[in-house]
């Protein structure tokens, strides 16, 4: 069954007019109109307040008594209340359209609203996912820079402790600055001192020199009459010495004479300058395979030690005109004539272990390539060795070598110096 229509407030109160007014009249069909007042009243419509319905009930009372008994016209008084009740669903009714055209223009002033804030939240949620991306990239160089920072701050606390080993370095040199400065001034008194003494000995050594000049000129008169003498058995003793520690040179058939000792000096003159060119040949071997960048570095430490010492030559002069450094010269002989030896076998030694050195070095396992999911390892080797293996193999692989050699000719050197004592 359909739905009754919902019945206006307008037709309501027109129906409510219309039966007022001819009841008021008494009209035939006042009887009829009140029933299709009440009808369409009690069917219902638009909400009625309950005093209206109470006023409408007072209203219709009278026209149900006067149909059945007899009819009668309403008092004059009473007429005018219907009028006032539709007045009242009037204003009910323009309240409602009011109310109505209010909570419509709300709504739309809600819809506008919130229209307007679902365009801002999707505008929010597109900053918020830039955002958000920006957030992981800052994040990323937050971590670089984490990382940089401890690096540069190791290198701070590096050159930190640098700075202070230089400034207790510094301390140290000032400190010793002036006392040099104080034995300085003490050496300038002192120097002045013995320049007059020196003045006073001169005169002193001059009539000294005079007198030995006598005493020299008689001395020479007799040595050319004792060397006569003494010279020939003098030489057929050094020889004998010189047989007892080298057989194989000086013969004991051999009768030496003065000729027999400049022949020795002669070829002592040549001994002394080969090996002053072994001992300069040294200095540059130690000074090529010596490894500056390492402090423990033994090579280094020897071309440091022997550049302080006096050279051959200078060991040997003083040994022979003043009979000292004697155990200095035989040292320094033993270590020219050692370090000739263990520069060869070292070398050697280098090149039989150069192949493995090689090996290991060129093997492409380690090698540190870069990987990447577009090329095949083949490609990435070869494009490593291309771009990055063959510029720094030889000099990785010199290096190497230089190092190997360092160790291997002092390994040698230790052992055959040992061998010598």
């Amino acid at each position: 069954m359909a739905q009754a229509a919902v019945v206006g407030l307008d037709r309501i109160a027109a129906l409510g007019r219309a039966a007022a007014e001819s009841r008021r009249r008494s009209a035939a069909d006042a009887g009829a109109l009140d029933d299709v007042f009440r009808q369409t009243l009690a069917r219902g419509g638009a909400p009625v307040s309950e005093a209206v319905r109470q006023e409408l009930d007072v209203l219709l009372a009278p026209a149900g008594r006067a149909g059945a008994a007899q009819p009668a016209a309403p008092p004059p008084a009473e007429s005018p209340a219907p009028s006032g009740s539709v007045q009242s669903l009037m204003r009910e009714r323009a309240a409602l359209e009011l109310r109505v055209t209010t909570e419509k223009t709300r709504a739309d002033e809600l819809d506008r609203r919130l229209a307007s804030e679902l365009t801002e939240r999707k505008q929010a949620e597109q900053v918020l996912s830039v955002q958000r991306s920006t957030l992981t990239e800052m994040q990323g160089e937050r971590s670089k820079l984490l990382d940089d920072i401890g690096r540069l701050e190791s290198q701070l606390r590096v050159q930190i402790n640098e700075h202070e080993q230089l400034q207790v370095t510094y301390d140290k040199l000032k400190n010793a600055r002036q006392s040099v400065n104080t034995q300085a001034t003490q050496q300038a008194d002192l120097i002045n001192q013995l320049r007059d003494e020196n003045e006073k000995l001169r005169a002193q050594v001059e009539a000294a020199l005079r007198e030995r000049d006598t005493k020299v000129e008689a001395a020479e008169v007799e040595t050319v009459a004792a060397e006569g003498r003494t010279a020939e058995a003098a030489f057929k003793e050094l020889w004998a010495k010189f047989h007892t520690e080298l057989p194989e040179v000086f013969v004991e058939t051999h009768t030496p004479t003065h000729q027999t000792f400049e022949e020795i000096g002669d070829a002592l003159v040549e001994l002394i300058r080969a090996f002053a060119v072994m001992e300069a040949h040294i200095h540059g071997m130690l000074r090529d395979l010596r490894q500056v960048g390492e402090r423990t570095d033994k090579l280094n430490t020897v071309f440091i030690n022997l550049s302080k010492m006096p050279k051959l030559v200078e060991t040997l002069r003083d040994y022979l005109v003043t009979n000292a450094r004697r155990g200095n010269f035989v040292n320094l002989l033993r270590a020219v004539q050692v370090w000739s030896r263990a520069f060869g076998s070292g070398c050697y030694k280098t090149l039989v272990v150069a192949p493995n050195l090689m090996r290991e070095e060129m093997n492409p396992k380690s090698w540190a390539v870069p990987k990447a999911f577009t090329q095949s390892e083949d490609a990435a080797l070869g494009k490593y060795y291309r771009d990055t293996a063959q510029k720094e193999l030889p000099d990785k692989i010199g290096t190497l070598f230089k190092k190997k050699a360092s160790d291997m000719v002092y390994e040698d050197y230790d052992q055959l110096f040992k061998r010598q004592k």
